[in-house]
């Protein structure tokens, strides 16, 4: 004869399975935007409008940082990763200036990205390069293996940016090639970029560095023979050096990412 208080087990387990099933169901239906109303300031200066979807699967009309609009943004998590404290998922950008994909990790104040690729035009740095007499030209791919930011700054990226189609207009108009910069980690914990160019009608050799939240380049620029027009608009560009070319010295500080 079987023991009253055993033959409650079965009927119990089952209950229990369903709560269990009713929670995952709720989970999986949060209104992401029901979690942006409440923590989205953490992520400033990114804002995100137009929600729509869950915390697991949505989208964002558009996505902005520092109040310049970007464009829309649509999101895949795995449920599975936040029972381990994290959030693994895509993400895709697709606006008029920026398009973007990556895979990423999001585990407290550190974020992981892999795969990630993203095309902008070059007017992008116009704030960083800080040359006021010309306009850049031309289009940038960026291609990461590998990029860890952690309290809203870079702490490794390894990958190559490519800009196509180097070009400046304004006091002189000249359109240089292509320019490759190879991002790598340093021992002490910087990142470097090695500036190459192609083999075109500029040559480009130098040195970007990525410390924290700090950066600073120093690129030396030379037209190859033949092509005047180039070295005629390096002499808006940078300080001009011996050989003929110019050396592009730049520092600053990158605004945090959130």
């Amino acid at each position: 004869m079987t023991h009253p208080k055993k033959r409650r087990w079965p009927g119990l387990l089952v209950l229990l399975l369903f709560l269990i099933g009713i929670a995952a169901a709720l989970v999986m239906s949060v209104p992401a935007r029901y979690v942006y109303d409440r923590y989205g300031g953490r992520a400033q200066p990114l804002r995100l409008q137009g929600i729509e979807g869950t915390l697991w699967q949505g989208k964002a009309a558009m996505l902005s940082y520092a109040a310049r609009p970007v464009g829309p943004v649509i999101w895949q998590l795995d449920p599975w990763t936040a029972l381990r404290g994290g959030a693994r998922g895509k993400l895709s950008l697709s606006g008029p200036e920026w398009q973007a994909e990556s895979d990423f990790l999001l585990r407290g104040n550190r974020v992981e990205l892999a795969a990630a690729h993203a095309n902008f035009p070059a007017s992008m740095l116009t704030p960083v390069l800080d040359i006021p007499s010309l306009r850049l030209l031309g289009n940038i791919r960026v291609a990461m293996d590998d990029v860890v930011i952690k309290d809203g700054a870079i702490q490794l990226a390894i990958g190559q940016m490519v800009w196509d189609e180097v070009g400046v207009s304004g006091a002189a108009e000249a359109r240089f090639g292509r320019i490759i910069v190879d991002f790598a980690p340093r021992a002490d914990g910087s990142v470097e970029g090695r500036v190459r160019d192609d083999g075109g009608p500029l040559q480009a050799r130098g040195m970007i560095e990525l410390r924290g939240l700090a950066f600073k380049a120093e690129v030396h620029l030379q037209a190859r023979p033949g092509n005047e027009q180039i070295h005629e608009a390096l002499m808006y560009v940078g300080e001009r050096t011996l050989d003929g070319g110019s050396l592009l010295r730049v520092e600053g500080s990158i605004n945090k990412l959130y």
